[in-house]
């Protein structure tokens, strides 16, 4: 038993887990997708994540918000419209192709 305890600590990346009997071994391996380690993913995943709220997703909610108050929207309001679309510019640049603003055309 203490030699594979000694065993175990020694290898780095793979752990073993050994039965009480100390006869069978099994190999564990660490969480791995696409070879890569769940810390490398979860940093992956955080970072697709922000990278989507920053370019779709707040610019997208922005343009919205932006379409339904720009006739009635008080001074201090336009400041932070202003604000806003300065930080995320390019998420707006990334989504304007594919909003349609324009006013309908009217029946004469």
């Amino acid at each position: 038993m203490r030699e594979n305890r000694d065993q175990a600590s020694t290898m780095s990346g793979v752990y073993y887990i050994v039965e009480l009997t100390g006869f069978i071994r099994t190999t564990a391996l660490p969480m791995t997708l696409f070879g890569l380690e769940s810390s490398a993913l979860v940093a992956l995943g955080l970072y697709v994540a922000l990278g989507g709220l920053y370019l779709v997703v707040v610019p997208v909610a922005l343009m919205l918000y932006l379409k339904q108050r720009w006739t009635v929207a008080g001074s201090i309001e336009r400041l932070i419209f202003y604000g806003l679309m300065l930080v995320f510019f390019p998420g707006c640049l990334l989504v304007s192709p594919f909003l349609n603003f324009r006013p309908y055309r009217r029946e004469v």
